[in-house]
C-alpha cells in the first residue's frame, strides 16, 4: 500500500508544475506521467511476485534457508545493523566470503521473541569480530 501511495505522489507532482513554462508543456507531461504510470505497475508486479522465505539460524550467525531445494547456509557478519524498526542483516556465504547478501526485515515482520533473536546474534557478530 505503502508503495501504491508513493507512485501516486510521483505521478501528483508531475501535475502540480507551473503552467506554461515551456512549449508543449501539457505534451510532456502526459507521456512523463504514462511512464510513471508503466514504471509503477512494473514495480507493484515485481513486489507481487516475491516469495517469503524460511531460515533456520544459531547464535553463532550461521544461517541455513528451509525452504529451498538445496540448503544454502550462509554466515552472519559483523556489518549486520540493528535498530529498533529494521534489522539489516549481511550474509557471506561459509565458501566464498567475497559473496555476500543483505536481509531488511522490518520488526513487525516477524514476532518480537524473534525480532529479539535476531538482535542479539546481530550483537554477538559485532562484539566476537576479529580485531
Amino acid at each position: 500500500m505503502l508503495l501504491v501511495t508513493l507512485w501516486g505522489l510521483v505521478l501528483l507532482s508531475v501535475f502540480h508544475w507551473q503552467a506554461d513554462i515551456f512549449p508543449y508543456q501539457h505534451f510532456f507531461q502526459v507521456i512523463l506521467a504514462i511512464i510513471i504510470l508503466l514504471l509503477a505497475y512494473k514495480t507493484v508486479q515485481r513486489t507481487a511476485r516475491v516469495q517469503p522465505f524460511v531460515i533456520a539460524f544459531n547464535q553463532q550467525g550461521q544461517v541455513n534457508y528451509l525452504d529451498r531445494e538445496t540448503p544454502e547456509q550462509w554466515q552472519l557478519t559483523d556489518k549486520s545493523r540493528l535498530t529498533n524498526w529494521l534489522l539489516w542483516i549481511q550474509l557471506a556465504s561459509p565458501i566464498d566470503p567475497r559473496q555476500r547478501h543483505w536481509l531488511l526485515i522490518f520488526k513487525d515482520q516477524v514476532n518480537v521473541q524473534d525480532y529479539r533473536r535476531l538482535c542479539r546474534a546481530i550483537l554477538y557478530q559485532q562484539q566476537t569480530k576479529d580485531p
